[in-house]
């Protein structure tokens, strides 16, 4: 289990002491960075939304109040982002904000709960798992909690404001959902996923004039409601028990091998042909391709492609698992293609791992360690075995 030796890691090193927190001279280069390093892959947060809690806190410096303790967040997860290889990178704003939140109320606000979700972020960037699913509860439940209050007051909140709390449900239900499926699914879970058909995907934050925003910002855009409509699917692959294909054969034992027939689910084929049509659906400007260090290279293709061979991979995954339990199970050449329907994905992960070198976070080593590795030596022995 991933959770066994999270009670027993070092504490965080205090650094407050030898490292020089952030000042509002940083906030500038911070709210450039943001975009370009974090926005890519966690767009919680609209431009606009930043930039008025930014002007206000560098016109009246850091205070014990929220929207202090959300820039101090920002710029401890950007550093996180950017120096990855660093322990202590961010750390000094992180543990400067923990006090500052520590001193002031808890809100049912929008703001509260970008606090929340930032830490979140900054313990998953520092694979601080048990810590990370404290956070990350804390704010889906906050949310929930937010979401319930605006539908009994029927509040009609601005656009910029309606799009933020998209923003963080989709990102908080994603990861919250993540979390259950492949990580350890004791752990608390809100009731965030019971509000998912009242809320479409998020459209691009309306800030034309805004200079800080990039100019590759609406590609990133579309690489995120790509990667929400691939979640999609891949929760209908994890959460359907009907995906081994029908293996029949004979009441001879002997005559097992030589006699069996093989048919792929319908469910199955019908999930494959999802996956297929989400391919054709990605726009062309994306220079987006499936193979490993093919198309466009950035976080976001790289993550869309690794989530992409895990579905693909998912969903051949239990037929395999069956084959492979099955001492007296011979594997005849009847079963390659769909055996190999589920190999293939496997080691494309594996390549995309090798050409493109993501930064691994406790998702993608989850998958690999505890679903792909395995997997794929038990079927390269087997097969071995069988020739």
């Amino acid at each position: 289990m991933p959770m066994s030796c999270e009670e027993y890691r070092k504490p965080f090193p205090n650094v407050m002491t030898s490292y020089r927190p952030s000042d509002v001279r940083d906030i500038p280069l911070a709210r450039q960075r943001f975009f370009s390093n974090v926005a890519t892959l966690y767009p919680v947060i609209c431009e606009n939304t930043l930039r008025i809690a930014a002007d206000a806190v560098e016109a009246e410096g850091f205070q014990d109040n929220m929207r202090s303790c959300l820039l101090l967040l920002v710029i401890a997860t950007i550093k996180a982002f950017m120096y990855v290889g660093f322990t202590e990178s961010g750390l000094a704003d992180f543990q400067r904000a923990m006090q500052v939140r520590s001193r002031i109320s808890a809100q049912l606000s929008l703001q509260y709960v970008h606090v929340l979700v930032f830490s979140a972020i900054f313990l998953l960037q520092k694979s601080r798992l048990l810590d990370f699913a404290t956070a990350l509860h804390s704010a889906c439940t906050m949310l929930q909690s937010v979401i319930k209050r605006d539908q009994i007051t029927e509040i009609q909140r601005p656009r910029n404001e309606r799009n933020n709390l998209r923003l963080l449900f989709w990102i908080c239900h994603n990861l919250e959902r993540d979390l259950m499926y492949e990580i350890d699914n004791t752990l608390p879970r809100s009731t965030l996923a019971l509000f998912e058909e009242f809320f479409p995907l998020p459209l691009p934050c309306d800030e034309a004039n805004n200079k800080d925003r990039p100019p590759h910002i609406n590609t990133q855009f579309v690489f995120f409601l790509a990667e929400m409509s691939l979640r999609a699917i891949l929760e209908s692959i994890l959460t359907t028990d009907k995906l081994e294909g029908f293996m029949r054969h004979s009441a001879d034992p002997a005559q097992k091998a030589c006699s069996m027939t093989f048919s792929v689910s319908p469910i199955t084929q019908e999930l494959r042909s999802q996956l297929d049509a989400w391919i054709l659906r990605l726009p062309a400007s994306l220079s987006w391709s499936v193979e490993p260090g093919g198309g466009v290279l950035s976080a976001q293709s790289t993550r869309l492609k690794l989530l992409y061979w895990y579905a693909r991979f998912s969903l051949h995954r239990p037929m395999m698992q069956h084959t492979l339990d099955d001492e007296l199970l011979q594997l005849p050449l009847l079963l390659w293609e769909p055996f190999r329907e589920g190999v293939l994905p496997a080691l494309n992960l594996i390549k995309v791992f090798i050409a493109e070198k993501p930064h691994i976070d406790i998702f993608m080593a989850a998958r690999y360690a505890d679903h792909i590795k395995g997997t794929v030596v038990d079927s390269l022995e087997t097969l071995v075995d069988d020739l």
